[in-house]
């Protein structure tokens, strides 16, 4: 059982305070190590056979001068691999339990070659030779434009060679099918729950939460196929 903690917490980290508007983590560096240390250390004394990594990085860039090009993707890179290393410093120095790195990469089959072969150069260089690369979040071209186009379709292949035939470990693909729909759809969610727990009981709550559950799911795959022009296949809707 893999148990990852955080998410892409450099995604707005700052350098002269707290972050602005934060997405992910709205702390310091320190507090998420801080948060990363009990968490892990806490877990692993409870349930040793658990594997526990992290940070779930926005990436592991190599800043080529065609990414330089622009100021902000430079500073992002720097910004995202400064937090990387300060990472990989305070699990080894720490001996804080740390059995796979994971990141994410939306490039080209190119640049996911090339920062996953970043990353297993730094978490080497760290002292981490044995530990997995997890790469749980990528995806050529993630628009909802590109989603299911035969041009993304030859991208994925080449990007499964990539990662098949290179250091990561362990892959698993971001569909970009979470859009505004599943996020209504989960809100709805919580709303239908809360009202009916709360007006009529948990009984009740728990026989009609399959309708409800069927005419979520049959919206969101009907406003799906409706804005991607494709045709509505009833097989596809799954509870």
């Amino acid at each position: 059982v893999y148990w990852e903690i955080w998410n892409e917490p450099a995604l707005d980290r700052s350098y002269t305070g707290l972050p602005k508007n934060p997405r992910t983590w709205g702390g310091s560096v320190t507090n998420f190590f801080e948060l990363y240390t009990t968490a892990s250390k806490h877990l692993k004394a409870r349930f040793p056979k658990l594997s526990i990594g992290g940070p779930a990085s926005c990436a592991v860039f190599v800043v080529t001068p065609e990414r330089a090009k622009s100021a902000w993707m430079r500073d992002f890179s720097v910004r995202v691999n400064a937090c990387a290393r300060e990472f990989l410093a305070g699990v080894r120095d720490g001996k804080v339990p740390f059995d796979f790195y994971s990141m994410h990469g939306y490039g080209s089959p190119e640049d996911v070659e090339a920062q996953t072969r970043e990353a297993r150069r730094i978490l080497d260089s760290y002292g981490f030779k044995d530990v997995p690369i997890v790469f749980n979040e990528w995806l050529p071209l993630p628009s909802l434009e590109a989603v299911g186009t035969p041009h993304q379709a030859a991208l994925i292949g080449a990007e499964l060679a990539v990662l098949q035939n290179g250091v990561v470990d362990e892959a698993e693909i971001y569909d970009a099918i979470v859009s505004d729909l599943e996020w209504i759809k989960f809100f709805g969610d919580c709303a239908f729950s809360f009202l009916v727990s709360a007006y009529a009981g948990p009984v009740a709550e728990a026989i009609i939460s399959p309708a409800k559950d069927y005419f979520a799911e049959a919206a969101g795959e009907l406003i799906a196929c409706w804005r991607q022009g494709t045709e509505v296949r009833l097989e596809n809707f799954s509870i």
